[in-house]
């Protein structure tokens, strides 16, 4: 009878763990998944950051200037890279693989620097120029 109790116990604890494992790997993935997701839409945030900047100050005209920022990282600290495709009229942030991009309304753009952190962007004379 005790053999039995004691099968019978160890059978359950088997159980018990098998599907403490099987919660630990569905919660991993889920983790990931949520983790994925918030990276491209703090990529998709970025891009229609400089995207905005970009088509207003070709909307508002010669004379437009402003500072703006981009953050050094994405979140979860995930390392991004982002540039202006202007025959495209488009922004592109890249990051692992994976990207995101963002419409821009004007093709004439001069990219003398953009850097993760401060810029410059302005309208000269229908001219985007950004650094």
């Amino acid at each position: 009878m005790k053999a039995q109790v004691s099968i019978e116990l160890l059978s359950l604890l088997a159980v018990a763990l098998l599907l403490l494992i099987l919660f630990n790997i569905w919660t991993y993935r889920f983790q990931s998944s949520t983790e994925r997701d918030s990276t491209y839409f703090d990529a998709e945030r970025v891009c229609s950051l400089l995207a905005n900047e970009i088509n207003t100050a070709a909307s508002i005209g010669d004379g437009y200037k402003k500072h703006f920022s981009l953050p050094s990282k994405l979140i979860n600290y995930v390392d991004y890279n982002i540039s202006v495709l202007p025959s495209g009229k488009l922004v592109v942030v890249s990051w692992h693989g994976r990207e995101t991009w963002c419409d821009i309304i004007s093709s004439n753009i001069s990219i003398n620097t953009l850097n993760k952190g401060g810029n410059i962007i302005e309208n000269k004379k229908g001219e985007i120029i950004i650094g």
